[in-house]
């Protein structure tokens, strides 16, 4: 994984040049995200192009808000290797400290997107924010796409529903559904589609429940629940429900 993965920008091989690049913070890699990783990918594919991920590390809200930043689902090395198993041909980690997030949109666009990476495609999903104050959008990425030479491709969000209401699928929404301990009575197992019309479930622990004694589980840091959390893989036995006790972290694959 480590030649697949660059940390920074001033060491960015001329391979990332005409990429496919998607840039997030990816914290969980949940289907939303990995929505977007297989649109790269396909785009990928048909150019003949390298799928970029950049990503942040320390992540943004937390060098803005340390005391108040929320918790991670996944740590980082558990991200890059996931960005990888998903799409990615390459990971570029970016250092993130207070100067760099007073990069405006524009300066982002032409000194980092353009000027790095001269992508020929941009993915991104609908909620996606960057540059100073979080001021730049999915909009801003679209009136400079003539201009910096690459196309925009926004891809829809992944609905949930919950309740009566559709949601969607967020590292936000899934922090909710681990710190408040409810049921997800969904399939919430990971699938990656090879192109072919077949689709293939990835190792997950909420798909492993079903043929896992809840003692035999551990779950990596940083995320602390400090209560049994009650789960339902759509894969068990009707009405089983798990009940977790350890800490979890990359554990919730939404």
């Amino acid at each position: 994984m480590n030649d697949r993965c660059i940390h920074g920008l001033e060491s960015l091989p001329a391979s990332v040049r005409g990429c496919v690049l998607t840039i997030g913070n990816f914290d969980g890699v949940h289907i939303g995200h990995q929505r977007i990783l297989q649109t790269a990918r396909s785009l990928g594919d048909q150019e003949g192009a390298a799928v970029v991920a950049m990503t942040f590390d320390p992540p943004p809200d937390l060098v803005l808000r340390p005391h108040d930043a929320p918790h991670r689902i996944t740590p980082s090395k558990e991200r890059i290797r996931l960005l990888l198993e998903c799409g990615s041909d390459r990971v570029v980690s970016v250092l993130t400290d207070k100067q760099f997030l007073t990069t405006t949109p524009q300066d982002f666009i032409e000194n980092i997107l353009v000027a790095r990476f001269a992508p020929k495609h941009v993915v991104e999903g609908q909620n996606f924010f960057f540059g100073h104050k979080r001021s730049g959008n999915v909009e801003t990425l679209a009136e400079a796409s003539d201009r910096g030479g690459f196309r925009l491709h926004v891809v829809d969000p992944v609905m949930l529903e919950l309740g009566d209401d559709p949601t969607r699928i967020s590292s936000t929404l899934i922090r909710s559904l681990i710190l408040t301990g409810q049921i997800v009575d969904v399939d919430v197992g990971r699938w990656r589609d090879f192109g072919n019309g077949t689709r293939n479930r990835l190792p997950s622990p909420m798909t492993q429940f079903a043929s896992t004694r809840p003692n035999d589980l551990r779950f990596h840091e940083p995320l602390q629940v400090p209560f049994p959390i009650p789960y339902r893989p759509a894969d068990a036995d009707h009405g089983k429900v798990f009940s977790v006790h350890e800490p979890l972290g990359e554990c919730l694959r939404l």
